[in-house]
């Protein structure tokens, strides 16, 4: 476990009282939380490589159930393509299929330079849309557009809109497709669809509107 394990403090007891949304509760059956305490990082909690059916929340959390949502997606990730950042692989095959959408990096970046937004409309608090995190991480970021995702759709779970479609962030009917095909907390409503998972679905003209 990351981290060190504190004494039970409210804080504590707040993450195991913590109610799982039932969304997540839905899509990963037989969930577990670990509660744990780390005051030294910005780590708001974490799954481990390969796991399907744990994430461990840091009990110093801002947002725990925001937090929830972000970790559920790594879950999923890993349930689906073996590790959390398998969405990075998924998109850049995408990319290739979809001449229409932006280079991963580039999408990357197109996110950092929309934080401000984010923020103001939706409380974006995050590490993962500044610009010294891709400073940091150079390259290729390798695992920051997965982190964004996690992110945007922990957002979207939590005030039930499509942040996607915010014409602030510019992004393609194509490029939205994808990345609604790639978040993990979408992918669960698609059952009834009967559709293999990954699979984007492009909006309809009136959908667009």
């Amino acid at each position: 476990m990351a981290g060190m394990l504190g004494d039970e403090g409210d804080a504590m007891v707040r993450i195991k009282a913590l109610q799982v949304p039932v969304t997540v509760d839905a899509a990963i059956p037989g969930l577990k939380v670990r509660p744990y305490t780390d005051a030294f990082s910005d780590s708001n909690g974490y799954v481990m490589r390969g796991n399907q059916d744990t994430m461990h929340i840091n009990s110093l959390a801002k947002d725990p159930q925001q937090t929830i949502y972000h970790e559920a997606e790594h879950l999923l990730a890993n349930r689906g393509l073996g590790h959390g950042l398998g969405t990075n692989e998924v998109y850049d095959e995408m990319q290739r299929k979809y001449p229409a959408l932006p280079k991963r990096g580039i999408l990357v970046l197109d996110f950092i330079a929309a934080a401000d937004v984010l923020e103001k409309k939706y409380g974006l608090d995050s590490g993962y849309f500044t610009p010294e995190m891709a400073t940091f991480q150079r390259g290729r970021f390798p695992n920051l557009l997965a982190e964004q995702i996690a992110t945007l759709s922990a957002l979207e779970q939590k005030y039930g809109i499509d942040i996607l479609s915010d014409p602030d962030l510019r992004l393609n009917k194509e490029t939205r497709a994808v990345l609604r095909s790639v978040m993990g907390l979408r992918q669960t409503r698609l059952d009834s669809k009967d559709l293999k998972p990954y699979t984007p679905i492009m909006e309809s003209r009136k959908e667009r509107k």
